[in-house]
């Protein structure tokens, strides 16, 4: 959602007589199939990337994306829930003291601070599990990996030899592939880095 900024959000006179209201006005920042999509890949950063040590802290359905800057200079992470939304950043005021190694990368020194603040919110609030909502209009399909490494992702036919399961927009349903049409497989060209000029 994306709510316009509203610094004043009601007048009134001296006895509490409402004068005037400004309700703020919320409009559709990303759509539901959108929010889905990237939160999958955010989810995916703290199952299977650099956020995956989320786990020895956090043990909720949870996404987010860690961060360092040059030279080890900062380090980030930003994450959320299904209820609750954290950022944390680590670094220093003069640039010119910085992290000296590795420890200074958005997992090692920004993750952990934010796992162990959400584990600790939650147990504060008890908040009830709850899980990433659904959208509909977003589907898994499988795709022809052999089309997808020539850059031209397909919808795999059963004469695919390997397929690979992922979520799309059911709006942006790519077509079958044509390379595995029947038993002769055609051979495309490969299309990865062509700009078209």
């Amino acid at each position: 959602m994306h709510v316009d900024p509203n610094s004043i959000l009601k007048i009134e006179d001296k006895n509490g007589i409402l004068i005037d209201q400004f309700i703020p006005e919320y409009s559709e920042a990303v759509s539901p199939q959108t929010a889905e999509i990237m939160t999958a890949m955010m989810q995916d950063v703290l199952s299977y990337g650099t956020g995956a040590g989320v786990g020895r802290y956090f043990h909720r359905p949870a996404a987010g994306k860690t961060g360092t800057t040059q030279d080890f200079a900062d380090a980030w992470f930003v994450g959320y829930t299904p209820q609750l939304v954290a950022g944390v950043w680590v670094g220093f005021d003069d640039h010119q003291v910085k992290f000296t190694d590795w420890y200074g990368q958005g997992a090692r020194a920004a993750l952990p601070i934010w796992a162990i603040f959400m584990e600790e919110t939650y147990k504060n609030l008890d908040l009830p599990l709850k899980y990433f909502p659904h959208a509909a209009g977003v589907d898994t399909v499988s795709f022809c990996l052999e089309s997808m490494n020539l850059g031209d992702p397909r919808i795999a036919t059963p004469n695919c030899p390997t397929v690979y399961k992922d979520i799309i927009n059911s709006k942006y349903m790519p077509r079958e592939c044509e390379i595995h049409q029947n038993s002769d497989a055609i051979i495309r060209e490969d299309k990865r880095g062509d700009a078209g000029w």
